[in-house]
């Protein structure tokens, strides 16, 4: 269905509204916008550019990993960032308040961490004897 409402859109429009977007985020905008001021209207296209390469490069990193140790163990790790990530935003970091998680995450994400290390507890073995016998 999507598709379909994809191709009735009219693309005309699309230069004026990322005109309008950006100048939104920055403060070439007639009011200002919500960046007028300082380093923040100069990082905006730095913000989304960063955002794509670190996607591009988690998605080529869960294709390699996909093709080295397979499916379910891609899985439970790629599941297993979701709780890491929340997690790094417990964290003091600039402009962002922290996060305060409850038991119920932390029990959560300790049976997830618990799960992938039971699974692949035997093949990290072998793998970190490998690496210690050489």
């Amino acid at each position: 269905m999507w598709a379909f409402a994809l191709l009735a859109s009219p693309f005309l429009p699309l230069p004026t509204a990322l005109k309008s977007a950006y100048s939104g985020a920055s403060s070439t905008g007639a009011g200002g916008g919500a960046a007028a001021q300082g380093w923040l209207p100069y990082a905006v296209p730095l913000l989304a550019l960063s955002y794509v390469v670190m996607n591009l490069v988690f998605n080529i990193s869960i294709l390699t990993l996909l093709r080295s140790v397979g499916s379910v163990t891609t899985t439970l790790v790629a599941s297993s960032l979701v709780p890491l990530t929340i997690a790094a935003f417990t964290l003091p970091l600039p402009y962002l308040e922290p996060a305060v998680l409850g038991p119920n995450f932390v029990v959560g994400a300790s049976l997830l961490m618990m799960g992938l290390i039971m699974y692949n507890g035997d093949s990290w073995r072998a793998l970190l004897g490998k690496s210690a016998s050489r």
